[in-house]
């Protein structure tokens, strides 16, 4: 096994003429109708390299898996998300102060105006087609929790540990209140996300957390703070995992293998070797490849950079490439030297 795969930015796709404003996201029809000519499109550039269908059918999708972005979690909390035609959902952090967190608590998603968007339309979803693929991003605990409490967050593992991990839990019961809601409309909750659309042909089935901003906490701070969440997650959701999207995965590696993910995803530049030594042969690897050296790269470069990282994940026979975040500026030759085994 060897799969290949990049995810574009919106820009990219916006300069072929799609948007993802507000509407995108929260009409079924128009997001069917774009996704089949999205796919459409992505044949005709990329068919010969594997992506893309060439008469793509309706899919009846919540979200999508040709973008990556987290924003859905963030707003059943009340941040506001503000949307673009050619950028990402961008969350406004509630940049709650101590007081205000003892004011926040789990939303409750029968009463929450925001899931009832989200919810109907999975509802509308079924009752037309008999079926729905989420393809919402599941967000990650900490993720959310700096939608929260902002940055401050950081300094409240060292100077407040109860006003961290007040912001942590709810974080992540909201986090558990979301997927489970989500898969009783839907039998695979994670398959091929946009954060890692890889997923669905590596593990379908798996939950993945996405653990983007852990680079930027010491291994001290997620085993005492964060582990104890994420091992909460494992625990209800299985099979299990990790995105990392972080170019130090190797300081957390240890770590993350006392959940026993049967998924893991490698961030670009990450020591693979280091990270590895961790984890069984079994355990399915997403090699992350940086979109900036996609961006500045030579083809030749980008070919020998993939037979490095491939040699360094020898032994494992469920391996995966991909490439998330790729700028509209890439060059068509080099997104072909990552794809083209």
């Amino acid at each position: 096994m060897n799969y290949r795969d990049v995810t574009f930015m919106p820009s990219w796709w916006n300069e072929r003429g799609f948007s993802f404003d507000e509407g995108f996201f929260i009409d079924e029809n128009r997001r069917m109708r774009q996704d089949r000519e999205m796919r459409r499109g992505l044949f005709d550039e990329y068919g010969h390299c594997g992506l893309g269908e060439k008469e793509p059918k309706l899919r009846q999708l919540m979200d999508t898996d040709l973008l990556a972005g987290e924003y859905l979690q963030a707003q059943l909390l009340g941040c506001e998300i503000e949307f673009f035609e050619n950028a990402l959902p961008y969350t406004k952090s509630l940049e709650l102060d101590v007081d205000g967190l003892e004011g926040l608590s789990v939303p409750v998603l029968e009463d929450n105006a925001v899931w009832h968007l989200y919810s109907g339309q999975f509802e509308r979803l079924i009752n037309r087609f008999g079926r729905a693929e989420s393809y919402i991003d599941l967000c990650g605990v900490q993720n959310l929790a700096l939608a929260i409490r902002g940055y401050a967050l950081f300094e409240d593992y060292y100077e407040a540990p109860q006003a961290a991990r007040k912001t942590l839990g709810i974080a992540c019961e909201t986090i558990i209140a979301a997927a489970s809601a989500i898969s009783r409309y839907t039998p695979h909750t994670g398959i091929g996300i946009g954060v890692s659309a890889i997923l669905g042909k590596q593990q379908p089935d798996a939950y993945l957390t996405s653990n983007c901003s852990c680079d930027m906490v010491s291994s001290q701070v997620y085993e005492e703070f964060l582990l104890p969440m994420d091992a909460e997650l494992a625990a209800r959701f299985r099979p299990f995992g990790i995105h990392h999207c972080g170019q130090s995965m190797e300081n957390l590696a240890e770590a993350y293998s006392k959940l026993s993910p049967e998924f893991i995803e490698i961030g670009a530049n990450s020591d693979i070797e280091a990270v590895l030594a961790h984890f069984p042969k079994d355990t399915r690897v997403n090699l992350r490849f940086d979109p900036v050296a996609l961006l500045t790269k030579t083809p030749d470069e980008i070919r020998r950079a993939v037979h490095e990282m491939l040699r360094k994940a020898e032994g494992y026979p469920h391996i995966s490439i991909s490439s998330v975040g790729v700028d509209a500026k890439t060059d068509k030759n080099c997104v072909e030297a990552l794809l083209i085994m």
